[in-house]
This record gives structure tokens, sequence and C-alpha cells, in this order.
């Protein structure tokens, strides 16, 4: 069956033709513009199905939708299930009646909590970390700002999902967390994370203070990378090493962390061929300072979480490390 008799089929949704020719939902109505198929009239009659849908709540029912979100603790999901709409159009009629919504493991996974960075706390340092190294922001046509977060781990994108909130969508090679707030914009922006920031990233370590380590934390589970070296005739040697666009930033990371600092410790480049940028690289192979880095990660994932896979890796490392270094002793 052809694009166009799959678009023309009524029962097929623009997210199950994405699913189906593996891209996204964006490229289908390109394609479908293209191919000067009736796209305009598509989105049309969805969004009259959607505002017939919300006809049928009338005010006389918005305390119970109240009633129901705020002493029944049901979520928005939950409500629009009950009234057969979106989560989005309860969103709006719980804001329409002043209802402010529920934050953390409550609020649904569409609200966005705007506030959510004006007071730190250590998990919030870490996903600091996480959009210093894989996010990125920008501002639309309309004047919004856009913070998105790409990642081929999806236990990194439910928790930005769960903690701030916004959609989620899939593109070829991962997924990616959609965020549009002004104020979470303006708050990332006053920690040094802003538009355009790979090349000139300048965090605000002034603002983190103590926290330091959890911002770190998320920097190493989204840009870093924790291996050992297998060497012939030397055994297994370890690398902690940070990859950033800006060499200013590795500079900073050396000057708060003596460990990236030693003799075995060095910043290099490579350089991107196809887009003519260079790509720097913070590392350390110095098993004292892996070691010492090792329980700073470990003690900092304790108390605020840490992707999986990488803190299987430092306690590995620190396992491994702290048995050379009583083999040393004795």
């Amino acid at each position: 069956m052809s694009f166009e008799e799959d678009y023309a089929n009524p029962n097929l949704t623009l997210k199950e033709l994405a699913i189906k020719y593996n891209t996204t939902e964006g490229k289908i109505r390109y394609r479908a513009t293209k191919s000067n198929l009736p796209l305009c009239g598509r989105i049309k009659n969805s969004r009259e199905a959607s505002k017939k849908a919300l006809t049928k709540i009338t005010i006389s029912e918005y305390e119970n939708i109240k009633k129901m979100y705020i002493e029944n603790k049901f979520t928005t999901k939950e409500i629009g299930e009950y009234y057969n709409i979106s989560p989005g159009q309860i969103a709006r009629i719980l804001k329409k009646i002043n209802v402010i919504a529920r934050v953390g493991e409550e609020r649904d996974k569409y609200e966005i909590h705007h506030s959510y960075f004006k007071k730190l706390t250590p998990l919030k340092c870490r996903i600091l970390g996480l959009l210093a190294s894989d996010g990125d922001i920008n501002i639309t046509p309309t004047g919004r700002t856009r913070i998105r977060f790409s990642s081929k781990d999806i236990e990194l994108i439910n928790l930005i999902n769960d903690e701030i909130g916004g959609a989620i969508y899939t593109e070829i090679g991962c997924k990616r967390n959609y965020i549009l707030s002004n104020e979470i914009g303006e708050d990332l922006q006053s920690f040094g994370i802003c538009p355009n920031k790979s090349l000139t990233l300048q965090i605000n370590w002034d603002k983190i203070g103590v926290m330091k380590n959890y911002f770190l934390l998320g920097l190493i589970e989204g840009d870093g990378c924790i291996v050992f070296n297998e060497k012939k005739d030397y055994g297994y040697v370890p690398r902690i090493d940070i990859t950033s666009g800006s060499n200013d930033f590795c500079k900073q990371i050396q000057n708060l962390y003596p460990q990236f600092n030693g003799k075995q410790c060095k910043i290099t480049e490579s350089k991107d061929q196809t887009k003519d940028i260079f790509t720097f690289h913070i590392l350390t192979t110095n098993r004292k300072d892996c070691l010492e880095l090792s329980y700073i990660l470990k003690n900092a994932a304790i108390e605020c979480g840490m992707l999986k896979r990488k803190y299987d890796k430092i306690c590995r490392m620190i396992e491994f490390l702290e048995k050379k270094r009583l083999q040393e002793i004795t």
C-alpha cells in the first residue's frame, strides 16, 4: 500500500503513520504537503472533534472535575478518560477555575512545573547537569522558550518528564523531552544554560554552590564516560572523562575538581569534519583520582539516583581500584 493510500485511510492517525514509516509526525505532514494531500482538512477535522468533545463538559460539571482532582487525587489523564477528552483539556478547565496543579509524582505528565528550578535540591542539580550536557534551549517563532532533552536512555527521559512535565516524542535513534516554558528558560539561563550553549557554556557555580557534586553527576550521566581500558602486560586502566563543545567549560571543571587536574589528566580536542567544530574531552586515567571521583559520584547517586548502567560501572570501578590499592599497600 502506498503512502498516499495510507494517508487517505481515516482510521490511521498521524502518530500511527509516523510509527509505520519510522519517522516523525512533522515529516509525515511535510511529505503530505509535497504530495499535495489535504493536510489542513485532516488537522481541521481533528480540532473539530476535539472541540465537539469539549462541549460535552458543562459548567455544572466543573465542580465534579475539581472534586475528582483535589479530593479523590485523580490525574488529569484519568479524569480525561472518564469524560472522554484529552488530559490537556482537563488541565485547561482546572486552570480556568483556579485549581493549582499538583507537582511531583502526583502531577500529570502533560502539565509543566514552571517554577521547578526556583529552589534547588540535589535531584534538581542532577537534572541541571543533564540539561547542560544533552539539553538545548531555543526561542520559537512565537517567542516561547523551548527546552529539549535527548537521550537513548528512557530512564532519563522519564525522570525529566516525571519531575518537570511536558511531552515525550520518539525520534530516530532516541527519545526527546519537549518543554515549553519561558519561566524555566529564564531560570536555566540564570544558571548559565543558555541558547547555543554548546560552544559557550559558562555555568554559574556560585548559584549551584555546595550542590556541585550532583551537577557533576548529571553531567557525567549525559556526556560522561566511565570505562576500563585493557592494556597488554599492564591490566585494566580506568578512565573517567567528560565531553564538551567548550574548552572554557572543561577548564572550569579542572578548577573545581583537582582530580581532573593531575599528572595523568588532560584536555584533548577532536574536530568534527561534517560541522567544522571542535569537541573537547577532559579526562583522567590516574587510579587515585578515578577512585576519588567514583566515591563522589556514588555518594551523590545514593541521595538523588543515577542511571543504572553508569552506577553499576562506578561500583565496579570502586571495587577494582580498592583491590588494587590494597595490593599496593601489602
